[in-house]
Formats: structure tokens, sequence, C-alpha cells
């Protein structure tokens, strides 16, 4: 019997080991997916970033002095510059510094002037061919707060947002543009490293994003640096839980007068999001070194988790790519990246 359980021993622990083995490598598979680039038959593609995708139109964030933000119009694999909004100015219908997002079919986006404050509140409303429907709100009451750039929407009236009262533990607020009330929400990410509270306000602010389910009972919080993301449980006015999904926050230091990275990789992800999943990069690239002959802010890895934080899939596309979206029926990928000879801007379709 001794012999035996002598004999049987390394089989068994052979088995167990290629039974992790094959888990790990099942883990870390990646569907491959396979491009098709979109003709832009009128304008061009020099835009920063997706704000939506429907069936009819493409938008787009930029940095084009005429319009912060782009509408082309859609037809199959084509598209055509169809008008600009949200020209850079102090007028009513202009906008300073624009901090714009997509829903509903409306755009929405605030005013910020200086290091703080929010100073109004734009709503337009989109057709292929022209804005409609807009509304503009003074918002000066909320000049004592710092803004990071992203917002959700609750509902017609309330928002919340990556903003809080300067040199606090506040990241996130709620902001009742009826009322003029402000809330700031109960979080904040404790970490090892001795800071001044403005300076991991600022680290766990700057780039982040926040999302919204479709019934608007869970929000997602995606770190600017690092590789962390909450998906916390939301009651319409407080945070009442939270499923730490990714948790790699960023390494830093504290020199006495300001933040320095530590950590080259995981230098924070970019999310998309759907009625259904989240879409997550990954990506631990070293800072500035190029990542399969493109700069390495580019990526070509996405997760997919559910709401729940269950992992779904996990894709590969065959170009890397610095921003992009995901139609909301979770059927197409669409990528922002570049012609590795000209340089010049391309837009990918990739079907799911």
């Amino acid at each position: 019997m001794v012999q035996l359980k002598e004999y049987l021993l390394p089989i068994i622990l052979t088995i167990i080991i290629g039974a992790c083995t094959d888990s790990n490598n099942a883990e870390e598979s990646r569907l491959s997916l396979k491009g098709e680039q979109f003709k832009v038959t009128q304008g061009d593609l020099y835009v920063a970033d997706f704000l939506a995708v429907t069936d009819s139109m493409i938008v787009f964030s930029s940095y084009d002095r005429n319009g912060n933000v782009k509408v082309y119009k859609k037809d199959d694999c084509t598209i055509s510059e169809s008008y600009t909004i949200l020209r850079k100015g102090r007028s009513e219908r202009e906008i300073h510094f624009v901090l714009p997002k997509f829903i509903d079919r409306n755009i929405m986006a605030f005013d910020k002037h200086g290091a703080n404050g929010i100073s109004k509140f734009l709503k337009v409303k989109l057709s292929v061919e022209k804005p409609i429907n807009w509304s503009v709100e003074q918002t000066t009451w909320l000049n004592d707060i710092q803004t990071f750039g992203d917002f959700t929407v609750i509902n017609d009236s309330t928002i919340i947002a990556i903003a809080g009262k300067w040199k606090s533990k506040e990241i996130l607020s709620s902001i009742d543009l009826k009322n003029n009330l402000r809330t700031p929400l109960k979080f904040w990410i404790e970490d090892k490293q001795q800071a001044p509270d403005q300076n991991k306000q600022v680290l766990y602010s700057a780039n982040a994003q926040i999302a919204l389910n479709s019934d608007r009972t869970k929000l997602v919080y995606a770190c600017g640096e690092g590789r962390f993301m909450d998906i916390m449980g939301f009651d319409g006015q407080n945070i009442t839980s939270h499923n730490v999904v990714l948790n790699i926050l960023p390494e830093y230091v504290y020199n006495g007068r300001k933040t320095s990275i530590r950590n080259k990789e995981y230098r924070g992800i970019k999310i998309a999001t759907t009625d259904r999943y989240i879409y997550v990069t990954y990506s631990n690239t070293v800072e500035n070194k190029e990542y399969k002959g493109y700069p390495g802010y580019f990526k070509d890895r996405i997760d997919v988790y559910d709401w729940d934080g269950n992992i779904i899939q996990r894709y590969e596309t065959d170009q890397p790519f610095y921003n992009f979206i995901v139609s909301n029926d979770d059927s197409c990928l669409y990528t922002l990246s570049h012609d590795n000879e000209t340089k010049e801007p391309t837009l990918l379709y990739y079907k799911l």
C-alpha cells in the first residue's frame, strides 16, 4: 500500500498542477477580434474621444476651437461630419472648458472656469442633422468645488459628479440642479501612503470615470491610476455597498510638495458601459514604452464584466487603440487608432 501511495502521489500532483495551469490559461485566454475600418466621406477624424454611438450617428468630443463636440452621420461603413456644437467662448451657447457626456440623445456639459467651480450646465438634444432644444442652467453657486471631469445622470435635475470641496476627503458629489444643492457622497479610498488629503483627492479623481447602470441602482467608479474598480450599490441618494472588482491601487510617494507615481505599470483603466456590461481596458505597459509599435498608452485588450462584477469575456483587438466605445446592445465595439505609417487617425469597428 505504501508503494502504491508513493506511485500515485506524483501523478496526483501532476494532475493538480496541470489543472491549475489550465485554469490560469483559460482565465487569461482572449477572443481575438478582427476590425473593419470606417471610411470618412466628409470632414476629418481629429477628435478626442467617443461620446456616443447610435444607429444613425457617432458623437465625439473634440479639441477643435470651433466645436467641443462633433456629430457624424453613420451609414454602414462610412461616416460624414454633420456639424459641431459648443464652440469655445463665453456666450450662452459657447463654453470655456467643456466636460461633455451623451445621455438619452442629449449632450450634457459643464462649463468650468479657472481651477474651481462650475459656471453653467448645458443640455442639448441632438439629431443627425442639427442640434435642438438648448437649455442652460447657471450654476455659479458651485464655485467652491473642484471638478475633475466625469459625471453621470440620475434624473432630469440630479447628477453625480467626480467633484468635491477642495482639500477635503470628497471625491463624488450628488448635485441637485433644481434646488441648488450639492451633497458629498461617502466615498473615499483609504491607502497606506502618507500624503495630504488634497493630494489624494487629486490622485483618485483626475482621469477617473463613473457610470450608473440602467436602473440607477449601481454606480461604477474606475480609477485613473493603478487598476482599481468599485461597483457600488446606490439607492438614489447614498452609496449602500461596495464590490471592489479590481484592487491594484497606484503606488506613489509624497515629497512634502507633490505626489509622484512610483509604479510605471497599470497607469489607470478606461471603461465603457452598457445596460448589461462594463468593458474595461487591460494594460500593464510601462509608461513611455512602445506597445506593438504604437505609443505606450495604446491598448488592445478589453475585459468584460457584468454589473455584479463577474468576468464574462476577454477580448483582444487586431489593432491597438487609444479610445473605445461599445454599442448599447453589446453587438459592436468601436475604436479610435491611427495608421502606423501616416499617423492619420482611424476609426474601426468589431463585431462582438
